[in-house]
């Protein structure tokens, strides 16, 4: 048995689980399914598509408001594959307050852009969001429907920079708290025209080895 497996098994009240390296799966995430995890980190990729993921997120679905989980960071460098793919399901999560995704697949994006749309609609209590791609720009209309979520107090949007289009989008979100965006290139001009309209922005430079 690893350590983690032994430290989950005798920590009946275990809240907050992250690796520092990957993601929680296999056995240790199928021993978390009965405890009141708050916060954990999940992984969608070909080694880990099948290895308890949709079992962990399915369960904090079906218990609704009495869910724990409250956060979640995905990381996807696969392609959605089937609907036994947990990611679909995070939209239905009625507890989750947080939730970051960062986007490592650069090829067909289609069910990304589904899932963005249905947490407009779905997740009640989503109040802060983190969209990370690292090999491009999203276009604006992926964004756009959080605009529409009532809840939603916080957006940070990292990338290499603003795709054309992405200005428009941006004014909707004006009534949050917080826009911010990280970018590695960026037009200053660009930068102090949205600050001025857009009182909620804060705007931060991505180092080069970010």
């Amino acid at each position: 048995m690893h350590l983690i497996d032994w430290i989950v098994l005798h920590a009946p009240h275990i809240e907050f689980v992250e690796a520092i390296y990957g993601s929680v799966k296999g056995r240790t995430l199928h021993a978390l399914i009965d405890r009141p995890v708050k916060r954990i980190n999940l992984e969608l990729s070909a080694s880990s598509r099948d290895m308890g993921q949709y079992e962990f997120v399915h369960h904090h679905v079906t218990l609704g408001v009495h869910s724990s989980l409250q956060d979640i960071k995905c990381t996807i460098d696969t392609a959605f594959m089937g609907s036994r793919d947990w990611l679909h399901l995070i939209a239905d999560l009625q507890q989750l307050t947080s939730l970051e995704i960062c986007l490592q697949y650069g090829g067909d994006t289609s069910s990304l852009v589904n899932l963005l749309a249905r947490l407009s609609l779905g997740c009640t209590s989503l109040e802060n969001v983190t969209l990370t791609f690292f090999s491009f720009s999203p276009p604006g209309e992926w964004i756009q429907p959080l605009s529409q979520h009532p809840r939603l107090k916080s957006l940070v949007i990292v990338c290499n920079m603003m795709a054309e289009g992405m200005l428009p989008v941006l004014k909707e979100f004006r009534h949050l708290d917080l826009l911010q965006l990280k970018l590695k290139t960026f037009d200053l001009k660009t930068i102090a025209q949205l600050k001025s309209e857009i009182p909620c922005l804060v705007f931060t430079t991505q180092s080069a080895h970010q």
